[in-house]
């Protein structure tokens, strides 16, 4: 039995069990999204070597409630796990809930992780939709979670400030003309307007892609990922084409995905690949 339980030990000093380290990517949903919305996302993340997490959530509760939620949800996520290993991914709605949980002081207490954190949001209307702004009257019009996206909402024009360890890129879709296949034929795609998606308070602290997609399309087309999108993400994320890539200087201009440099208080300048040179 000694000699035994000396082996035992001696194979766990010599062959250690090996902690999965891959990065952990949490991908949250936005209002109405259907189950399969987020797939294509998730199978682009696994492939390039994410553990993918979705967060799921009631969208008609407020959404800093939503938000604490989160906070709660990716803390049981990385008990031991390194922040700078740490992708969060929220699409339209689910954007405002991602970025609410990670600023400073907000009850999530995302803003106290150790490390850094790569915080991605994508069609987001983070500046407020008009169609919300009667909301706020009580006056039945949508649940509590649209009070919270009206234009002049408490949520939208005080968005807090992110940690320095937070990395925030706004993924703006350039969305009018765009339609979408459904069971019942062709329809508009053009949800959240460019200027719904820009609020100046945010994009002082943020970087700035603009791709050309529809709201639904840009993460899921025929159960594909969208191809501006993941040129886009091929580019943001650290897997070892990308690297191979950078270290080689090379730069696929294959693909219609537009950098945008924001400079607080401007519209963004939109860059072609071709042009971007060492910007990326």
């Amino acid at each position: 039995m000694a000699r035994f339980l000396l082996l035992v030990v001696l194979i766990a000093l010599l062959f250690p069990m090996r902690v999965d380290a891959s990065p952990v990517a949490v991908l949250v949903h936005g209002m109405n999204a259907g189950e399969d919305d987020l797939d294509p996302l998730a199978e682009y993340l696994d492939r390039i070597g994410y553990r993918v997490a979705r967060f799921d959530y009631d969208d008609h509760e407020p959404l800093d409630a939503s938000a604490t939620e989160l906070g709660g949800f990716v803390r049981a996520l990385l008990p031991d796990q390194e922040t700078s290993r740490l992708l969060v991914v929220g699409h339209s709605m689910g954007g405002l809930v991602a970025r609410r949980a990670f600023t400073v002081g907000h009850a999530a207490r995302l803003d106290r992780l150790d490390g850094l954190t790569q915080l991605i949001t994508v069609a987001s209307p983070l500046n407020g939709l008009p169609i919300a702004d009667g909301s706020r009257a009580d006056l039945g019009l949508g649940p509590e979670s649209f009070h919270d996206l009206g234009r002049r909402s408490p949520f939208v024009r005080a968005p807090g400030t992110l940690p320095r360890g937070v990395r925030h890129v706004r993924v703006e879709t350039a969305e009018r003309g765009t339609q979408r296949r459904t069971a019942r034929g062709l329809r508009s795609d053009a949800m959240i307007p460019v200027r719904a998606q820009r609020n100046p308070v945010v994009d002082d602290q943020a970087e700035v892609i603009r791709v050309e997609a529809g709201h639904l399309g840009v993460i899921n087309t025929d159960g594909r990922l969208s191809p501006t999108l993941e040129s886009a993400l091929d580019r943001l994320l650290t897997h070892p084409r990308l690297l191979a890539e950078r270290r080689s200087g090379a730069w696929d201009q294959s693909d219609g995905f537009t950098v945008a440099l924001l400079v607080p208080g401007t519209a963004p300048a939109s860059l072609r690949p071709s042009e971007a040179g060492t910007a990326r």
